[in-house]
């Protein structure tokens, strides 16, 4: 699955995401409920719908919405201290914050917001990732205040140039 996500988020193919997530979602079901493994799976397939949702001219809001069901259910089962912990924290909370931006429901963004922060407080200081941490948290919360205070006073370009950064990181 990974070599097909690389290829698909370089080429955008979509039959390419599509094998890459029939891979990763076999995967997954041939992974014992407590193996330790599990996590790694539900992460690859959660991340791959996720990608796919933002790469495809015409998304699936189911493979959003199974994304986002998958990063959850890593996020339940991986112990603070796992590797992946912040990747799963970040994927799901960038998810979240997307389908704010298509929905509009402010509970995704205030979510997304907690994501981070608990993301961010996982992270030490002295950490070389933890400016990446912080600055996600940041565009989170300058989000958020663009659309509750005066969405008006933001141009498109703005709002734009915090999305690119933000899905750059």
């Amino acid at each position: 699955g990974g070599v097909l996500q690389s290829r698909f988020r370089l080429l955008r193919h979509a039959s390419d995401y599509d094998l890459a997530k029939e891979n990763y979602r076999r995967a997954l079901e041939l992974t014992p409920d407590t193996h330790p493994t599990r996590i790694t799976r539900l992460y690859q397939l959660g991340d791959c719908l996720i990608i796919g949702r933002f790469a495809l001219k015409n998304p699936q809001d189911d493979d959003d919405d199974e994304g986002i069901r998958l990063l959850r259910n890593a996020d339940e089962i991986t112990p603070d201290d796992h590797p992946l912990k912040t990747y799963i924290l970040n994927s799901l909370a960038a998810t979240l914050q997307g389908r704010f931006d298509r929905k509009g429901d402010f509970e995704d963004t205030n979510q997304a917001i907690m994501l981070h922060r608990r993301g961010n407080s996982l992270v030490p200081d002295d950490d070389p990732t933890k400016i990446q941490h912080l600055f996600r948290l940041g565009c989170s919360l300058l989000i958020q205040h663009t659309q509750r205070v005066r969405p008006e006073a933001y141009t498109p370009s703005i709002r734009d140039a915090i999305y690119t950064v933000y899905g750059s990181l």
